[in-house]
């Protein structure tokens, strides 16, 4: 029942996204502007989707919802405004932010996400060891990024907060995935085999083995 009703609000959350956005759009055009402005939610729980649009001013002609323009992802809250000027417009004025109690404040309008991450957040960082990883119907985690099969793959310290990256070793043969916490600090790795050593790794059938990260 409870996965039931999660389900219900997420569509109505996604859906009511999509139509106020795309409300927008139609008035953008009714007032003759030729560019929209894709703004995400300042505050950490925005997602990694949201955070890489943000700023970014396109023309009218490519929106298009999950790709160009919001929702993105379910349960997106990015939006969309209309801008008289192209991408080399530098925008005035200021945008809302938000702090970790939910308190808002204002920065400069031309911010971007990763700016105001770089300048509020980041340096107030430290290793927590807990993440909000996102699992499926089958309550899977859901991996976030996928690197290309390489011959050897060092995970970074650092990534975008609540991520799951997917990666292979071994010469693309085993596959590994790399958990960040809330603060972007690597958390977990997970290794699906024994990286070619079995006695230094005699665990499940392969090898299998997590490593967790202490700071």
């Amino acid at each position: 029942m409870d996965v039931g009703i999660s389900n219900a609000r997420r569509l109505v959350r996604t859906e009511l996204n999509y139509v106020e956005n795309q409300s927008a759009m139609d008035g953008i055009k009714e007032a003759g502007m030729k560019y929209y402005r894709f703004s995400a939610t300042l505050d950490r729980r925005t997602s990694a989707t949201c955070r890489g649009h943000d700023g970014h001013v396109y023309p009218i002609g490519e929106y298009q919802p999950g790709s160009t323009a919001p929702p993105l992802h379910p349960n997106c809250r990015s939006t969309i405004a209309g801008s008289l000027y192209g991408p080399d417009k530098k925008k005035t004025g200021t945008r809302i932010a938000r702090n970790d109690k939910g308190k808002t404040y204002y920065v400069p309008a031309d911010m971007t996400y990763q700016q105001w991450y770089d300048k509020y957040i980041q340096p107030s960082m430290i290793p927590s060891g807990k993440g909000n990883w996102k699992t499926d119907d089958d309550d899977k985690i859901i991996v976030t990024q996928r690197i290309p099969a390489l011959s050897h793959y060092r995970p970074s310290l650092k990534g975008t907060p609540n991520s799951v990256v997917e990666y292979t070793t071994m010469r693309g043969t085993q596959r590994n995935y790399a958990l960040y916490d809330e603060n972007g600090f690597i958390a977990v790795q997970i290794d699906y085999g024994n990286h070619g050593n079995s006695k230094q790794h005699p665990y499940g059938a392969n090898g299998e083995h997590k490593h967790l990260w202490t700071w």
